[in-house]
């Protein structure tokens, strides 16, 4: 008995075709932020236009916390620092969120100043805080103090000082100062995918 086959209906079938595209940025892998202690002579780089009595103004960060002209530094007493500055330059910007200075520990007093920032040094410079009288650790203490002025800084900048805006100095040692960093995200390469529905039958 003769007769003809049922052919199946062909299934339906999806696919799915992608575009990849890559955006060309470099990539920044993620900090985790905090203090960096340590030699960061090449790292960051200390300017100042202040005539120092002993010592070199790299010292404040060579990672060596001693009251020596080889491990830090001093100027003259009775000066007015209005307009002296103190400047780090961390070569990339930076977050800085609070800083800690290592001085001679006798409550020595170097007058009012305060903390600014900026990306362009031959441009203006944004304050950081408020004023703060800038004295030595107590005697008898361990010697260094937390600078809190900088926490509420949630700007990336190059450049940060010091800076003199009046009173008057003594002339005792500064040993070190230490910077803390805020924690950063990765950043970099973007990828970007396009995916096109394809349906036949």
């Amino acid at each position: 008995m003769g007769g003809t086959a049922n052919t199946p209906a062909e299934a339906a079938t999806t696919s799915m075709r992608y575009k990849v595209e890559t955006k060309n940025q470099s990539y920044t892998a993620a900090t985790s932020g905090g203090y960096t202690t340590g030699d960061r002579t090449s790292s960051i780089l200390v300017t100042t236009n202040i005539s120092l009595d002993g010592g070199t103004i790299n010292n404040f960060v060579d990672g060596a916390i001693n009251h020596t002209n080889a491990d830090g530094f001093y100027w003259s007493g009775g000066q007015n620092p209005s307009g002296w500055y103190v400047q780090f330059d961390f070569l990339s910007s930076k977050v800085i969120s609070e800083s800690k200075l290592y001085t001679y520990a006798d409550g020595d007093v170097h007058g009012t100043w305060r903390w600014q920032a900026t990306d362009d040094t031959s441009g203006s410079w944004t304050n950081i805080g408020n004023t703060f009288i800038l004295q030595g650790a107590s005697a008898g203490s361990t010697s260094h103090g937390v600078s809190t002025q900088l926490n509420g800084n949630t700007t990336a900048y190059r450049y940060y000082r010091l800076l003199g805006v009046s009173g008057s100095t003594m002339n005792n040692y500064f040993k070190e100062i230490e910077f803390k960093t805020a924690a950063t995200p990765a950043s970099g390469k973007v990828t970007r995918i396009h995916g096109t529905s394809l349906a036949w039958k």
